[in-house]
Parts: C-alpha cells; structure tokens; sequence
C-alpha cells in the first residue's frame, strides 16, 4: 500500500520587493516565504484532497499590508527570524484564517487551539538578533496566492494544491514609465492597491498610506496618489514623478482594474 502521509499546512502565498542583502542567518528563499495560516502536521494528502472542494471561500483579490517590525521566535528560545505584517484590513484574515480552521476541525483535524500570527519566517538559526533588528525597514507585502503547502525539509515549502487568487496589482511592461494593473473588489480598495503598487517601488510611501482618506473615483483616486507622491518628494526626495490621468476602471465578475501609469 503506497503511503501518502506528507508534512502539510496551509497558507498565503506572499510578495514583496524583498531586501537584495541580509544579515547573518540561514535564508527562506523568496519563493517559499509564506504566511501560515493552519498547520496540519503529517497527515494524509489523498484524504485531504477529497475535502477540498468544500475548502471555505477564499476572497476574490490578494489583501495587502506592510511588514512592521522583526520578530524572534519562540520567544522563549527563538530560532527563526520573521517579519510581523500589519494587515490594512486585519479582519478579512483573521475571519478566513477562523473560518479555515473551524473546516478543518470539523473534519477532525485536531488543529491547535491558538490566538493567530501574522507573521512570514524570512531566516533560521543561527543569527544575531540585533544584526537583524538594525537592518530591519518596513516593506509593502501582498497576498498572491492560497495554497496547500508540503514542508520537504531544507527550509524548502512546495504548494501541492492551490485557489486562484487575483494579485492586487502586478508589474506591466511599458516603454518609458512604470505601470501597474492595479485590481480590488471595490474602488476604495482599488486606491489602497494603487497605494502599495507604489510602495513596491518606493517603499517609504508606507509611512503615509494609512493618513489618506480612500476615494471612489478615479479622479480622486489620482488625485490623492499625486499629493503623495508630492509629499514623499518634498521629505526627501523620490524617484517617482506623477500618476498619469489615464484610462479607466473596469469592472467584471465582482473585480475592478485599472491600468495605472506613473511617470518617472
């Protein structure tokens, strides 16, 4: 009989325009950073497989937030370095992070009762902690994707299944400025979106982002985006120059668009 136990956990796919240089410490490669959301241990996949398809249903668009200060865990005899993440909006994780857990308990995994987390494991023993507390600076982080992971040693996490999540904005080639497609369920979440695209490429707009008031319209949407690009600009400086009054939103099966051009 062939054994299909496997090291298996849930959790949120994560980017970020991630640090070129570290401290000390046994690196998490980029590509496996993720945010766990419930651990199973060593169970059957085939099992799990079967449930699947009555998973919780999981949002539509990747949520965003930034990565606010280092963490050492276990606090008692920390080993892994991590980076806290301050959610924009905190309940729709925690709701689906609740609700995930109630599924799988009801189907008799016995998942540990305990108070959630956010957090993304970035290195392992040994390191220094405060090497990596003064190399620490707030970064923008998105969601990308939910997946079933498998833990197959070497700090090396494979997804073994997967539900599409829409990112909240990705990268579009363009000749001679940066553009994003920025996507949200809603258009004042369309504008946080926009917000963190921006972070992607400069992430010092974070320290300005939760001070804005969310629009609902594109006009204002644009509008708010160059007072802040205006303000980072006159604290120190930017590489970013304006957001073009460009295009228009799109709306299609409960998902807004826009292509959002910045000149440079």
């Amino acid at each position: 009989m062939i054994d299909n136990t496997r090291r298996l956990f849930f959790g949120f796919d994560v980017a970020s325009p991630w640090p070129t240089t570290y401290p000390n410490g046994r690196l998490i490669d980029p590509a496996s950073r993720h945010l766990t959301l419930a651990f199973l241990g060593n169970v059957s996949f085939k099992k799990l497989e079967d449930i699947l398809p009555t998973i919780p249903q999981v949002m539509k668009v990747g949520p965003v937030g930034m990565f606010n200060h280092c963490l050492f865990l276990p606090e008692k005899h920390p080993h892994v370095v991590s980076w806290n993440i301050d959610w924009f909006d905190e309940r729709t994780i925690q709701n689906f992070q609740e609700e995930l857990v109630e599924w799988l308990r009801h189907h008799q995994y016995p998942i540990e009762k305990r108070s959630f987390l956010s957090h993304v494991s970035v290195a392992r023993a040994p390191f220094e902690q405060q090497e990596w507390l003064q190399a620490f600076a707030p970064l923008p982080v998105i969601v990308q994707g939910f997946h079933l992971y498998e833990s197959v040693g070497n700090l090396t996490y494979n997804p073994v299944w997967s539900f599409f999540v829409e990112k909240p904005f990705e990268e579009l080639s363009h000749t001679a400025d940066v553009a994003y497609l920025v996507k949200a369920e809603s258009l004042s979440t369309l504008h946080l979106n926009a917000q963190l695209a921006l972070a992607f490429t400069f992430p010092p707009f974070l320290k300005y982002i939760k001070e804005i008031p969310l629009k609902n319209s594109l006009d204002d949407i644009v509008i708010a985006l160059n007072e802040l690009i205006t303000q980072a600009d006159c604290d120190g400086g930017c590489p970013l120059k304006a957001v073009s009054f460009h295009g228009d939103v799109e709306e299609k099966e409960g998902i807004f668009s826009w292509e959002m051009i910045v000149d440079v």
